[in-house]
């Protein structure tokens, strides 16, 4: 009797913690959400800001006979219009819990690369080593994973004047190592002007 009760009493005990571990999960799943849903939030304003803003001084340089500022402010429209585009998909892919592994990502990268390489006539190749398909990844490592890998790759298609990107990822165990690398010139980090994108990585 001492034994059953013993087993019954650990039954419980197990389900208890396993019940609190799901119910902890499922809130750091719905606050990972929440902060992706305040940066869409806060993207989406700033960028329709801007689009208004440009709408209003286009017309006002149309009434003005001013057809080059009208340009101007048309083809800032249309960049910043793209560019929601493109996080808006970045935000769904990343959502997504089909693409939770670091498979998934490198994917993602790779075809990301692939555009920016053939608008900048760059030769891109791809190293993966490691069960990277088995890997999964937590939403916000997944997101700064990306994100930090994409500005690197912007970096280098535009500002590079590189004929080679290579990328290379390598995960041994729990350990991830990424090399993104171009032949370009390079820049000098102690001169060159900071933006917010080496900042931010």
């Amino acid at each position: 009797a001492g034994l059953s009760l013993l087993a019954i009493s650990g039954s419980f005990g197990f389900i208890r913690f396993r019940n609190k571990k799901r119910i902890q999960n499922q809130r750091q799943l719905i606050e990972q959400k929440q902060r992706i849903s305040r940066d869409l939030h806060d993207e989406i304003g700033a960028t329709l800001s801007g689009i208004a803003m440009y709408s209003h001084l286009a017309k006002t340089s149309l009434s003005d006979g001013k057809p080059e500022e009208v340009t101007n402010s048309v083809n800032i429209i249309q960049h910043s219009a793209t560019e929601m585009v493109t996080k808006l998909n970045d935000i769904i892919w990343l959502i997504n819990p089909g693409k939770e592994s670091l498979d998934d990502v490198i994917a993602k990268l790779k075809e990301y690369a692939q555009n920016m390489c053939m608008a900048s006539n760059i030769t891109l190749q791809v190293e993966v080593s490691g069960e990277t398909a088995s890997f999964p990844l937590p939403i916000e490592t997944r997101k700064n994973i990306y994100l930090l890998c994409k500005e690197a790759i912007n970096n280098a298609a535009k500002y590079s004047n590189a004929s080679l990107l290579t990328m290379t990822f390598c995960l041994q165990e729990n350990n991830l190592e990424i090399n993104i690398k171009d032949d370009g010139k390079g820049f000098d980090i102690t001169t060159v002007k900071q933006g917010n994108g080496l900042e931010n990585m």
